[in-house]
């Protein structure tokens, strides 16, 4: 029989008090609740048994062999119904919907089934996916939407940039058999379709240029309404409309003007698409002038105005990115006259030619001119992945070599002294110049364009020459050699009284040709005291 506790001794008990850890008032401990004493069941915690564990690998085993043909037909058809006209498209909509409940019911499947027919799914998009901008984005879009992948920056590593996004595997699928290998493609169907769409837009440029003729108007003659032709650049426009940013990319519009009348004839690159709404309407060249289209006559067809206010701003955009063409064209010609004026100067203050210089190696001055442009790079990379370069136009120079074979540049353009700064000083130039950083890499197309240029008298004649140089080199050489040596035997005459010039004393090497460089003799350490 248990002992019966007063209630006057629990009334005069006082709670125990807990020191606070944080430095605040002391905090009273609480007694534990029952249900912090009740035992939860115990779930069912087992291994499936060796016979089921079989079968499950089994199924598995079949789901993986098929679930990829199944996502390839499925992502087809609706690639296939994508191609059809709008009317076409109505008779496939059960159908549409029911491969995508498909879609839908695989990839929410639990557990290992639902990452293999995601990683299915997603081979799938980018195997069908045709090389077209509009449909790799879509691609790349629907591979984000189902957390195949997830958006980074284009300077992290094995990153895959799309146009104006980059993206990597989503973190838990990173190493997941096969995923790695579907962003590869991804990667390869991002620069094919890169490479085909500028292939096409040459293409497109150049079938633009022949209708265009060889004697284009500029923007001010068309302002004037002079008849002809002229291509005019879009540039690619961004907008926000109701609050949804919308890009649409630019590209060439092929002009004609007769008799005061503007009207579309061509087109190149993502204005294409809009040729069919533009192809028949003409402008008044006077509509052109005034920022706002506001035509003199009304215009009753809704779509017919907005077809011609369309035509009105995307010309005005063209006549104004044209005149920017035309100012840099002629800036273009201005500087390319001052760099033929700079290289002329140098060139005039050169003693030797490009096949002395670079093939029979003589001292003296030469003329360095690399061309129209130069790429620097910068290490960086933009945000489409592409590498960063510092363009360095026409760097030219006039560059010494002395007659003990060191490099440096004398002279350069005051525009290219910042360029050059670092070579001002001679320096040992190595082997085919491998020595001299980016003087190095100008210098060996100099040599490689001399020895491809110069004719078999040239470098008959420069190699003759760079003869005699060494000849005449080592002649001073074992003058200097001489002339040291009997300097040596008339200071140790003086010493003796005996008369030894003449006598072949060999002169003392130099720290460099003794293999003993001053910093590395070592003091003979003196004895320690005891």
């Amino acid at each position: 029989m248990g002992v019966k506790t007063q209630p006057q001794q629990l009334k005069k008990e006082k709670p125990a008090k807990s020191k606070s850890t944080t430095g605040g008032s002391p905090k009273v401990a609480s007694l534990p609740s029952a249900s912090a004493f009740v035992i939860k069941p115990l779930p069912s915690f087992k291994v499936l048994k060796p016979e089921d564990r079989a079968a499950m690998m089994e199924g598995l085993a079949g789901f993986k062999s098929q679930i990829p043909a199944v996502m390839h037909d499925i992502v087809a058809f609706r690639r296939d119904v994508a191609g059809l006209s709008p009317e076409e498209k109505l008779g496939y909509k059960d159908q549409l919907d029911q491969a995508n409940g498909l879609v839908a019911d695989y990839l929410n499947r639990p557990g290992v089934a639902g990452v293999t027919a995601k990683v299915a799914y997603a081979d799938a998009l980018v195997r069908t996916c045709p090389e077209v901008r509009g449909a790799v984005v879509e691609t790349a879009n629907e591979l984000f939407r189902i957390r195949f992948v997830e958006e980074t920056s284009s300077q992290r590593r094995n990153a895959v940039v799309v146009y104006d996004r980059a993206f990597t595997a989503d973190e838990n699928l990173a190493k997941i058999s096969g995923v790695a290998e579907v962003m590869a493609a991804l990667a390869g169907l991002v620069d094919r379709t890169r490479a085909a769409g500028r292939k096409f837009f040459e293409e497109s440029r150049e079938a633009l240029q022949k209708e265009e003729g060889g004697n284009p108007l500029s923007v001010d003659e068309i302002l004037s309404g002079k008849d002809g032709r002229r291509i005019l650049p879009i540039p690619d426009q961004k907008e926000t409309v109701r609050g949804e940013a919308r890009f649409y990319k630019g590209g060439l519009l092929l002009v004609e003007i007769t008799d005061g009348e503007v009207s579309v004839i061509g087109a190149a690159g993502g204005v294409h698409r809009l040729l069919d709404r533009l192809a028949g309407l003409s402008l008044s060249v006077d509509l052109l002038g005034n920022e706002e289209f506001k035509p003199a006559e009304r215009i009753e067809d809704s779509s017919e105005f907005s077809s011609l206010k369309l035509a009105h701003r995307l010309l005005r955009l063209g006549l104004t990115e044209g005149k920017k063409e035309e100012e840099k064209a002629e800036g273009r010609e201005i500087f390319k006259a001052e760099v033929e004026a700079e290289c002329e100067a140098l060139k005039a203050k050169a003693s030797l030619t490009r096949a002395e210089a670079h093939i029979g190696q003589l001292p003296g001055t030469f003329l360095q001119n690399w061309g129209p442009r130069f790429d620097q790079r910068t290490g960086r990379r933009d945000k489409r992945g592409e590498p960063l370069v510092n363009v360095v136009w026409y760097p030219l120079s006039l560059v010494e070599r002395n007659s003990e074979g060191l490099i440096r540049v004398v002279e350069a353009p005051e525009r290219l002294r910042g360029f050059f700064a670092p070579h001002m000083n001679f320096a040992e130039p190595g082997d085919q110049y491998s020595e001299l950083g980016k003087l190095g890499v100008l210098l060996r197309r100099d040599k490689v364009r001399a020895e491809a240029g110069a004719t078999p008298e040239e470098q008959a004649s420069a190699a003759e020459a760079k003869a005699k140089a060494d000849k005449a080199k080592a002649k001073a050489k074992a003058k200097a050699d001489a002339e040291a040596a009997n300097k040596l035997a008339s200071e140790l005459a003086a010493g003796s009284g005996e008369d030894l010039t003449g006598v072949n004393i060999p002169p003392i090497p130099s720290a460099k040709e003794s293999g003993e460089e001053r910093k590395g003799l070592k003091k003979t350490p003196k004895p320690r005291k005891r």
